[in-house]
């Protein structure tokens, strides 16, 4: 189900925490369970703003914040997924964990092949919108597997921003309106330009 709430970019911390725990992925042979899991987790953080700012408070000690970690998801998900999340409170990192996220999947994205993309629209995709979407993007890259993920964003009027990689690609009605309004003012500025020129002649 798409969300609400936009996913964040990657950045250098959020990629050498991915990197270290796709390596220890690999080691133990659960590379795509933990995938699977790390986006169970993503989804469920994305909505639920109040359980997202109680582990990113620093408002709370980091003791509190362990045993709040250990009642919410100890037994729930994975040990090493567990023990990951436990090492970004002890770094103070658990701001980063969704792009941290992000991140992993790109990494294990771009190791199979695949393009990892993200659709902002201002109401979610139908099933054959989502196609249309993937084949356009699978177009663009000499048919690569496409890794779509839906995420809504209400303050678009409509149209569709994709973002592929770190590029942004906006072809959103609002962004549409914003260089129609941009280039009417350039016009009418070159227009009075012009009259001025004209009238000092």
């Amino acid at each position: 189900m798409p969300s609400t709430a936009e996913q964040p970019r990657t950045d250098q911390v959020s990629e050498v925490y991915a990197q270290a725990l796709l390596e220890l992925s690999d080691h133990h042979g659960v590379t795509d369970a933990m995938a699977e899991e790390l986006a169970d987790l993503s989804a469920l953080l994305t909505d639920n703003a109040d359980l997202r700012r109680l582990l990113e408070s620093r408002v709370i000690g980091r003791e509190e914040r362990t045993l709040m970690i250990q009642r919410l998801f100890e037994g729930k998900m994975s040990d090493a997924l567990y023990r990951f999340i436990q090492v970004l409170n002890r770094k103070n990192r658990l701001d980063a964990l969704q792009r941290i996220v992000l991140a992993y999947t790109a990494m294990l994205a771009a190791r199979s092949g695949r393009v990892t993309v993200q659709a902002f629209t201002a109401t979610p995709m139908d099933p054959a919108a989502a196609d249309h979407v993937r084949g356009a993007v699978a177009a663009a890259f000499d048919g690569r597997e496409i890794e779509l993920s839906q995420i809504v964003d209400e303050s678009l009027i409509g149209g569709l921003k994709l973002r592929v990689g770190d590029q942004l690609i906006d072809g959103s009605v609002a962004t549409q309106l914003k260089l129609i309004k941009r280039n009417m003012v350039a016009a009418g500025r070159q227009k009075a330009r012009a009259i001025v020129s004209q009238g000092t002649e």
